[in-house]
């Protein structure tokens, strides 16, 4: 299962994936580090590490998704926390919907100088890029990310995902989200024990050796064929096979997979 914790600066995402690592042996990788890696090390691919969420997210999102094609295919639990859009990860959901655990956090309705406050009195924390600000252009920064927190609650609401307000209460915020991500984590889990107690039949039996072959989710296949679904049965497998080069019993059971789900 992927996890992906997103939202504004100074929310906690961190100290939640080191709990996450700490509590449940689930290694993760804050979008900090690749952001800035790719800042100094990279120049071919420009990315303003200051231009606030929405412009990051949207520049690291095709590198956060491919990499997540790979930790999906190997099968690898892994954390995701830093700079994200709802839109995005909602999107990697529904391919995957029992493999991908979201929470975004934000703050959007504190005073920008409470915020101030509590960010200060976090100091010290791996991370602790505040310090190198002064009051006067830390507020500026926190004035954007409460608005940031505001269009990502907008957005959660939109995708059907959970967010946590940790305007007035930080730490249980952080509690709570916790509890969610290891209540998700413990019923995929649980799920994927009944699946492999229960013997898959059908079409869908060839799922995992299709994907294992061919590298691509189930879902990508399916796409393709809602471009094409006016073809007949033995004309859909005729062109997975010749336009992208699928075996004869993996096009067969995706197809009539597909049908079936579509009354076709």
């Amino acid at each position: 299962m992927l996890i992906f914790i997103g939202g504004a600066a100074r929310t906690g995402k961190g100290i939640l994936a080191r709990r996450l690592l700490s509590e449940m042996q689930l290694p993760y990788l804050s979008l900090d580090v690749l952001k800035m890696g790719l800042t100094r090390g990279a120049p071919e691919f420009p990315i303003d590490p200051n231009a606030g969420g929405v412009h990051v997210a949207q520049r690291l999102w095709p590198l956060v998704r491919e990499m997540s094609a790979s930790l999906l295919h190997d099968e690898i639990d892994y954390v995701f926390e830093g700079e994200l859009l709802p839109q995005d990860v909602a999107a990697l959901r529904h391919n995957h919907p029992t493999q991908i655990c979201a929470c975004f956090l934000g703050y959007s309705t504190i005073a920008p100088r409470q915020k101030l406050h509590e960010v200060r009195a976090y100091a010290g924390l791996p991370n602790d890029w505040p310090q190198e600000y002064s009051d006067a252009a830390l507020l500026t920064i926190l004035k954007r990310e409460i608005a940031f927190s505001q269009f990502v609650q907008s957005e959660c609401a939109q995708y059907h995902l959970p967010y946590f307000d940790s305007s007035h209460r930080f730490r249980p915020a952080l509690d709570e989200v916790m509890d969610y991500i290891q209540r998700v984590v413990q019923a995929g889990k649980a799920e994927d024990k009944n699946m492999t107690e229960e013997k898959i039949q059908g079409p869908a039996s060839y799922f995992p050796s299709i994907e294992k072959k061919y590298g691509r989710p189930v879902a990508h296949w399916f796409t393709l064929l809602e471009s094409v679904k006016e073809l007949k049965h033995m004309e859909m497998v005729n062109w997975l096979k010749a336009e992208h080069g699928l075996g004869h019993g993996h096009a067969n059971a995706l197809v009539a997979y597909f049908r079936g789900k579509n009354n076709l």
